[in-house]
């Protein structure tokens, strides 16, 4: 049985504790399932994305409106 894809979709890993909790799932979840976990950044990786193993971390380098929301960013 093959484990789902999962993406978790941050910002930026910057120092925090939900940055760090992605990390920790992305590792964890991939060393039991390979290939299965990423850690997705919209705008830039940030200081913790050294610690994210592999190749399980991409970054979109998004130009976007920070505010408000700016869907267009979504889409592309």
């Amino acid at each position: 049985m093959q484990a789902p894809l999962v993406v978790h979709l941050v910002l930026a890993l910057d120092h925090g504790g939900l940055e760090q909790l992605v990390v920790a799932w992305t590792n964890d979840r991939n060393r039991r399932y390979p290939g299965s976990t990423f850690a997705v950044c919209l705008d830039a990786p940030g200081d913790l994305a050294g610690h994210v193993e592999g190749t399980a971390l991409r970054c979109l380098h998004a130009q976007r409106a920070r505010f408000p929301w700016d869907l267009a960013a979504v889409r592309r």
